[in-house]
C-alpha cells in the first residue's frame, strides 16, 4: 500500500453496476471525463456487470473485481485510492468489511446510507479512524503515559511530567493536548502536567487562565505545574506594550498576582526568564521580590492546605471532540480567561468524572460548563453529588444533549435528565445575549437589570501578537425551558424564549441558563444566593484559601474585602496588620496594584 499521494486512483466508484452506480459513473464521464486529471476506476463483484455499465455509459476505466464478503479484496482496493464512493446496500449487510478497509488504509470514504444504527456501529468500531482528533489526543496522552512507565521503571524515586494541556486555549485543542488529560493523570506513573498560562488578558488589571483543571490533580495526588513565563517592564518596547507594562510598580503587581494565585489555588510554578542570560527577572528588586515569595511560599506550604472552596466548575473532557472550536471558546475559554477571576469567591475546577469520586469535597454551587455528551452512568454521578450536597446546580446551554448509551443520541430532551426541567429547542440561530427580568428570581435580585448578559464585552488583548479581538456569542441550536412549573428569571432578547430558567427541586435547586458564556456578576449572585461566601463585589481579581486572600485590582478606588473568619489579615509585603480581629476591611488600590493577605497571622 502506497501513501495516499501514490496510490494509482483518486477515487473508485465501488457498486458502479447498482441503479446509483450507475448515475454516478455516467456523471463521473459527464464531468471528469476518463482521461482528465481526476484517476478514477469503477469497482463491483461480477466482471461481465462491470464491463456492461462501462460500455452502457461510456467509461472507459479500469474495472476492480471485489465481493463484499472478501476482506483481502477491499482491502487491495481501499489501499489503492484515495476515495473509495460506495453504493452497495444495505450497508448493515454488505458495508462493514469496506468501512473496516478503508479505515485501515486511511481513505476517504463517502456511501448513501440512511441506517443510524450500522452508522452507529461503524463509528464505534472505528472511531480512532472516525475522529481523528480524538485519536490525536488520546495517541499523545498514551505516548506520554508509556515514556513514564519507561522512567519510572528505571528511575523509580524520579518525578516524571510532561508539558501536556491547552484547555484553557481553544485555539490550541486542535494541537492534541487537551483530551487524554484524565488518561494520563489515571495511569499512576505520571507525577505532573506542566503548561504556562494563556497569552492574553495578562496585563495590569486583568489575570492568566490556566490550561489545566487543576482540582482534578488534586483528586489524584498529582501536580499542576504552571509555568511562569510572567513578563516584565524588562521586555523589549514590542511587548512592553503588548502587556501594558512599563515601570517596576507594574512588575510588581502581575509578579505578586500570579504568585497569590498560585498559593491560593495550591499550584505549583516556576518563573521562566527565555532571555539569553537572563533579563525578564534579572534585577536586584525582581530578586528580593522572588526571595520574599519564597519566604511566605514556605509558611504557606507549612499550614493546612485544603482550600475551602464553595464554588466547583465543572468541565467535560470528551465534548470537545463533539462540538465546533467556537463553542468550546464560548463556554470554556472566556469563562476561564476574563470571568472567573473576577466573582469575587475562590472557585475548584474539575472534569465531571470527579463527581464519582468519594475524595471531591462538597460545594455549594456546582457550575456545569461544557458538559454536553454524558453517559447514563454520568448522569447518574452528577446528579447524585449534587443532590448529595444539597446544592445548586447552574447548568449552561446543552448539559446532556448527547447521550452515547441511546440508540438516539442527540436529543434536546436529554437536557431533562440533569435540569428536572422540560426542554425544547429551536432550530435557529439566535444571539445569546438576555436581560434580567424585573421581578426576577430572589437569587439575581441583585443584577443590574439594564446590564445585557450572554455577551462578552471585556477587552480581549492579545499579548503576544497585536490587536484586540471582539467575540459575538450565538447559539445554534437554541435551547430553553419549556416548564410551567419553573421560573424564568430572564428571556432572550431576540426571541423572546427563556433564558434564565430556576427550579427548586428535591433538597437542591437547578438553574438553567441557554447562553454558553456570562459575566461574573451572574456567577456571584448565585453562589450568594447558594450561601457560597462572597469576599467582594468590586470586580478585583480574587483568589482565596483558608488561609490566604490576594486581591489585584481591576480599577483605582476603595476596596471592601468581607473575610470569612474573625481575624486580623495581615499583608505579607507590607508587612502589615489591616485591622484587628474583623471580617471586614477597606482599603484604596491602583489599579494593577496586588495585595496578599494572611488570614493566620504573620509568617
Amino acid at each position: 500500500m502506497g501513501t495516499r499521494d501514490d496510490r494509482p486512483f483518486d477515487l473508485i466508484l465501488y457498486g458502479a453496476t447498482s441503479f446509483v452506480g450507475r448515475i454516478l459513473a455516467r456523471r463521473l464521464v459527464e464531468r471528469q471525463g476518463t482521461t482528465g486529471p481526476l484517476r478514477w476506476a469503477i469497482a463491483g463483484r461480477d466482471a461481465a456487470k462491470l464491463e456492461r455499465i462501462a460500455v452502457e455509459v461510456g467509461a472507459d476505466v479500469e474495472r476492480i473485481i471485489a465481493d463484499a464478503a472478501d476482506p483481502d479484496a477491499l482491502a487491495d482496493l481501499a489501499g489503492s485510492t484515495r476515495v473509495v464512493v460506495s453504493t452497495v446496500g444495505p450497508y448493515a449487510l454488505y458495508g462493514s468489511d469496506l468501512v473496516a478497509a478503508v479505515a485501515a488504509a486511511g481513505t476517504d470514504y463517502c456511501d448513501l446510507t440512511g441506517e443510524p444504527q450500522w452508522m452507529r456501529k461503524m463509528i464505534d468500531q472505528h472511531q480512532a479512524t472516525a475522529d481523528y482528533y480524538r485519536a490525536w489526543h488520546l495517541g499523545t496522552a498514551k505516548s506520554v503515559v508509556h515514556f513514564a512507565r519507561i522512567i519510572k521503571a528505571k528511575s523509580p524515586d524520579k518525578l516524571v511530567g510532561a508539558f501536556y494541556g491547552s484547555y484553557g486555549c481553544t485555539n490550541l485543542i486542535d494541537g492534541g493536548t487537551a483530551g487524554g488529560v484524565l488518561h494520563i493523570l489515571d495511569s499512576g506513573v505520571v507525577d505532573f502536567l506542566a503548561a504556562p498560562g494563556v497569552y492574553e488578558n495578562r496585563q495590569p488589571g486583568g489575570f492568566t487562565g490556566q490550561r489545566e483543571m487543576n482540582d482534578s490533580f488534586r483528586l489524584r495526588n498529582t501536580m499542576f505545574i504552571v509555568e511562569e513565563d510572567t513578563r516584565t517592564h524588562f521586555e523589549n518596547r514590542h511587548y512592553q506594550n503588548l502587556i501594558e507594562m512599563f515601570d517596576m510598580t507594574d512588575t510588581y503587581g502581575i509578579m505578586k498576582r500570579d504568585f497569590g494565585r498560585n498559593i491560593c489555588e495550591d499550584l505549583q510554578a516556576w518563573w521562566f526568564d527565555q532571555h539569553v542570560g537572563g533579563g525578564r527577572y534579572k534585577h536586584p528588586d525582581i530578586y528580593a521580590l522572588i526571595a520574599r515569595q519564597q519566604e511566605i511560599a514556605r509558611f504557606a506550604y507549612s499550614l493546612d492546605r485544603r482550600k475551602g472552596s464553595e464554588i466547583a466548575f465543572i468541565y467535560d473532557e470528551e465534548s470537545i471532540h463533539v462540538t465546533a472550536q467556537w463553542a468550546s471558546l464560548d463556554s470554556i475559554e472566556m469563562t476561564r480567561n476574563y470571568e472567573i477571576a473576577h466573582i469575587g469567591a475562590p472557585v475548584d475546577q474539575y472534569y465531571h468524572n470527579d463527581t464519582a469520586n468519594p475524595a471531591m469535597p462538597a460545594y455549594k454551587l456546582y457550575v456545569f460548563f461544557n458538559v454536553y455528551s454524558l453517559t447514563d452512568q454520568e448522569r447518574r454521578d452528577i446528579l447524585a453529588k449534587v443532590k448529595r450536597d444539597h446544592a445548586v446546580a447552574l447548568w449552561l446551554y446543552a448539559p446532556g444533549v448527547i447521550n452515547p448509551d441511546r440508540e438516539q443520541q442527540f436529543s434536546h430532551e436529554y437536557l431533562s435528565d440533569l435540569t428536572g426541567m422540560r426542554s425544547a429547542m429551536l432550530l435557529e440561530n439566535w444571539s445569546s445575549k438576555f436581560k434580567i427580568n424585573g421581578d426576577a428570581h430572589p437569587a439575581f435580585a441583585e443584577l443590574d437589570k439594564g446590564q445585557i448578559f450572554g455577551a462578552l464585552d471585556r477587552r480581549m488583548p492579545n499579548n503576544v501578537r497585536p490587536g484586540v479581538r471582539s467575540r459575538e456569542t450565538s447559539s445554534y441550536p437554541v435551547f430553553y425551558m419549556d416548564d410551567p412549573s419553573a421560573l424564568t428569571a430572564a428571556r432572550f432578547l431576540g426571541n423572546r424564549l427563556p433564558a434564565l430558567s430556576v427550579k427548586a427541586m428535591d433538597g437542591w435547586t437547578s438553574v438553567y441558563c441557554g447562553a454558553k458564556y456570562v459575566r461574573a456578576e451572574l456567577y456571584r449572585a448565585v453562589a450568594r444566593y447558594a450561601g457560597c461566601h462572597i469576599y467582594s463585589d468590586d470586580g478585583d481579581c480574587l483568589y482565596a484559601s483558608r488561609n490566604f486572600v490576594t486581591v489585584h485590582a481591576a480599577t483605582s478606588g476603595e476596596k471592601c474585602l468581607r473575610l470569612p473568619v474573625v481575624c486580623s489579615p495581615y499583608e505579607l509585603y507590607e508587612r502589615q496588620t489591616y485591622g484587628e480581629d474583623t471580617r471586614e476591611i477597606r482599603f484604596s488600590m491602583l489599579r494593577g496594584e496586588t495585595k496578599m493577605f494572611s488570614l493566620v497571622g504573620k509568617d
